[in-house]
């Protein structure tokens, strides 16, 4: 939940004035190669870590 707190509290002010200056277009371009870039960013910074092993006694579905 803190993903919506810090988009609200901080995304949405920083994306108006883009948004009534050059229109909504603009708006989501930026956005969208924010999104892009913070993912290409965590791609190379964050660290590789193995996954827990799926098993009866942790399955989603049980």
């Amino acid at each position: 939940m803190s993903g919506n707190t810090l988009g609200i509290s901080i995304g949405m002010p920083a994306m108006t004035p883009i948004g009534i200056t050059f229109g909504w277009r603009t708006e989501f371009m930026v956005l969208g190669l924010t999104v892009a870039a913070t993912g290409v960013l965590s791609y190379f910074y964050l660290p590789s870590v193995e996954g827990e092993k799926l098993t009866k006694s942790n399955s989603p579905w049980r």
